[in-house]
C-alpha cells in the first residue's frame, strides 16, 4: 500500500481542481501521476494543477520547521487568492506540519501521513476480522 494513495483518493473525491504543492520539484510528477491514476478508475475528471515551493526547503534543510511550515502555508495562501482550487495536496510527507496553518484556506488541505495511517489501521482491522472469522469458522467444521 502506498502511504499516499488514500490522499489522492480523497483528493479526487473532493473535486476536479487539485493543486499539488511541494517544496521538492522530484514529488510533483509522481504525485500527479498518482492522482490521474486514482481518478482515471474512479471515472472522475481531474485537473491538476502543480505549486512548486522551492523557498521553502532551504528552511527545513537547516532545521527551521516552523519556517518551513509558514513558508508553505503563506505560499498557499497567495495561490489561493490568484486561484480556485476544489483541494490541495502536500506532495511531501514533510510537509505535513504545515497542515494546521492552512486551516484558514478556502479549500481543504490534504497531506499523507494522517490519512496513509488511517488507511493502513482500517486495512489492519478488516484483516484481524477476516482472521478471526476465518478461525471461527474452521473451529465449527472441526466441531
Amino acid at each position: 500500500m502506498r502511504v499516499d494513495r488514500p490522499m489522492a483518493e480523497q483528493a479526487a473525491s473532493l473535486g476536479r481542481r487539485i493543486a499539488i504543492a511541494a517544496t521538492l520539484r522530484s514529488t510533483l510528477a509522481p504525485t500527479q501521476a498518482l492522482i490521474q491514476d486514482v481518478a482515471r478508475q474512479a471515472g472522475k475528471p481531474v485537473e491538476t494543477i502543480a505549486l512548486f515551493i522551492p523557498s521553502a526547503w532551504p528552511l527545513i534543510g537547516c532545521g527551521d520547521q516552523v519556517g518551513y511550515a509558514r513558508e508553505i502555508a503563506d505560499r498557499l495562501a497567495e495561490a489561493c487568492a490568484r486561484d480556485r482550487f476544489d483541494v490541495i495536496v502536500l506532495a511531501q510527507a514533510s510537509m505535513a506540519i504545515a497542515e494546521p496553518l492552512c486551516a484558514g484556506l478556502p479549500c481543504p488541505v490534504l497531506s499523507s501521513p494522517r490519512l496513509g495511517v488511517e488507511a493502513a489501521a482500517r486495512a489492519y482491522r478488516a484483516h484481524l476480522s477476516d482472521t478471526s472469522s476465518s478461525v471461527a469458522q474452521s473451529n465449527l467444521v472441526e466441531s
